[in-house]
């Protein structure tokens, strides 16, 4: 298979997954405002992660439909997830 032909097929499902996650925490507002009040950080700092993390991850899908910007959607899509991993 073609290189640019896999990347792209990544790319698309990553805009999927990116898009989907966005879109549940915010159509499930308040499910998702109870969620996170109930982490570790301060409430302050979760009122903030609380329109940041979908805001950041429709950045991310945004970033993954432009060829110019797909390596730095990439690369954000990594250090997102190794973030969440480490949290």
């Amino acid at each position: 298979m073609n290189r640019s032909l896999i990347v792209s097929v990544i790319s698309s499902l990553l805009i999927f997954l990116w898009v989907y996650a966005a879109l549940s925490k915010l159509l499930n507002y308040e499910q998702s405002r109870i969620q996170m009040m109930n982490q570790i950080f301060p409430a302050a700092i979760n009122r903030v992660l609380l329109w940041a993390v979908p805001v950041s991850e429709l950045f991310t899908a945004g970033l993954l439909t432009i060829n110019r910007w797909r390596n730095s959607g990439l690369l954000v899509h990594v250090f997102y997830c190794s973030c969440s991993v480490c949290i």
